[in-house]
């Protein structure tokens, strides 16, 4: 008899539990309440249909997925952050002191053991960005480079204003914080200018918010400025014949901001005063280090020669610029056996002539 009235109630009950329950696309859409803040700011999320008047026998806060505090009779939990995150006893509130960068995302207070909040909190935590990419060396001259980077992955609810580049001269410098490179927006390719020639560097970026700006990226692989022809000289410090056929200069080396590459050494130039340039003979001195050498003019007793001297240094193998003469032109009186001292000197901007007269 039991078993035939069970048999008889059992369609009633399935149906009634079939229209019971509530079907998924039936259920109403969760809504978001959206909070903004700073980073370094205290702030206070509200539990979502809690007040002081509820009954709130077991809570449950989390972020991201994340549990962060548990509460029940016995007693409150708090699984992350704990010396940041409190939980107020009065209405079951999360605090949050101070709110970070890390701390953005969506957060559910769930009441009682409920499987749905009543809303979903959506926590915005204003802060300076992340550090850009690595900047990467595009192009480069003698004087400029092409940098290049990444965006930073998270710039902290705030669009990027701009980026600020360090610069630093050789692998021991240190970083010109003095002196940054400020982008004029928020592209991510500079070009550096006023640079020097065969020069190492490296640089670095910052992206910059209304927050402030990053820590600074990865620095840049290392990178070589190419080299340049010399704008230095030598300068003459003595000439005097030491027989009928020879004349001995000695200089002084240029500074060596102004070679602009490998120095290799020096070109004599000397040719009869009196003739054209196509009696000009040339001598190498393959060594920085000379200061002096002996010129043979090998002309007649009373020949009077001008002579040329020139540095040297090693260009780029892409270079096409000119060769540059930066020479000092001196007039030698060849008479034999009679010493010789230095007179006026003549000046042009690119030559010196410096003359001197023979002892009578």
């Amino acid at each position: 008899m039991a078993r035939a009235l069970l048999a008889s109630l059992s369609p009633l009950v399935i149906a009634l539990l079939v229209a019971a329950a509530p079907r998924l696309f039936d259920m109403p859409e969760i809504p978001e309440r959206r909070m903004m803040s700073q980073a370094g700011d205290n702030i206070t999320l509200d539990c979502p249909g809690v007040t002081d008047m509820s009954l709130v026998l077991q809570l449950e806060w989390w972020a991201n997925d994340m549990k962060l505090v548990q509460y029940s009779d016995a007693g409150t939990t708090v699984w992350e952050n704990r010396r940041r995150i409190t939980l107020r006893k009065d209405n079951f509130a999360l605090e949050i002191h101070p709110v970070s960068a890390e701390d953005n995302g969506r957060y559910t207070c769930l009441v009682n053991s409920r499987p749905r909040p009543e809303a979903y909190i959506m926590l915005q935590v204003q802060d300076v960005p992340d550090p850009p990419g690595r900047p990467l060396i595009m192009g480069f001259t003698s004087r400029t480079v092409n940098l290049s980077w990444a965006p930073p992955p998270d710039n902290h609810n705030l669009p990027i204003t701009h980026y600020l580049i360090h610069m630093r001269v050789g692998e021991k410098g240190h970083w010109d914080s003095r002196h940054g490179i400020m982008t004029r927006d928020n592209r991510t390719y500079q070009q550096i200018i006023n640079l020097l020639p065969f020069t190492v560097y490296s640089f670095r970026v910052f992206a910059v918010n209304k927050m402030g700006r990053s820590k600074p990226s990865i620095e840049s692989y290392y990178m070589v400025t190419l080299r340049e022809v010399p704008n230095g000289k030598p300068v003459i410090r003595t000439a005097h014949n030491i027989s009928a056929t020879s004349v001995q200069l000695t200089w002084r080396a240029p500074p060596d901001e102004t070679i602009h590459g490998e120095f290799l050494g020096y070109r004599l130039e000397y040719r009869p005063r009196d003739q054209g340039p196509e009696t000009v003979r040339e001598t190498y001195i393959r060594d920085s280090n000379v200061n002096v050498s002996t010129l043979a003019a090998r002309q007649a007793s009373a020949a009077i020669c001008t002579a040329q001297l020139s540095s040297s240094c090693i260009l780029g193998e892409n270079s096409h610029l000119p060769t540059r003469q930066l020479s000092l032109s001196l007039v030698v009186d060849c008479c034999p056996g009679r010493e010789s001292q230095l007179g006026d000197t003549f000046h042009d901007g690119t030559m010196e002539q410096l003359n001197w007269i023979a002892h009578m």
